[in-house]
């Protein structure tokens, strides 16, 4: 998955639902080796994300500026698309499924 996708997560500071998957994100970056670009809308650091980088426009240029937070997308580097994971507080095991329907099952198949 590394080769072709990564995830994005759109949060900010002030959000409750940010707080909380946040630290829940980073958990499953850890367990799985995933590269997570981390954008704060705000600016201001996020909740288990230190790291992350302001906005700048970034989530306009994606097709984001309104979606709800904390949200998770992936970006397809072959295509150059973004594709939902979800918005709002996830568990881990339904990231996991969700983006394994999404890099691994072809269109009209069940998992």
């Amino acid at each position: 998955m590394g080769d072709r996708y990564g995830l994005i997560y759109l949060g900010h500071a002030g959000c409750a639902g940010c707080k909380v998957f946040g630290p829940l994100l980073r958990a499953f970056r850890l367990r799985h080796g995933l590269d997570v670009l981390a954008v704060s809308l705000t600016g201001e650091a996020l909740e288990g994300w230190p790291e992350a980088v302001p906005d700048n426009g970034r989530a306009a240029r994606l097709g984001l500026s309104d979606a709800p937070v904390p949200a998770l997308v992936l970006f397809d580097a072959h295509t150059k698309r973004v594709v939902p994971v979800g918005f709002g507080v996830m568990a881990e095991d339904e990231m996991a499924e969700r983006i394994f329907a999404l890099t691994a099952l072809e269109p009209g198949h069940d998992y």
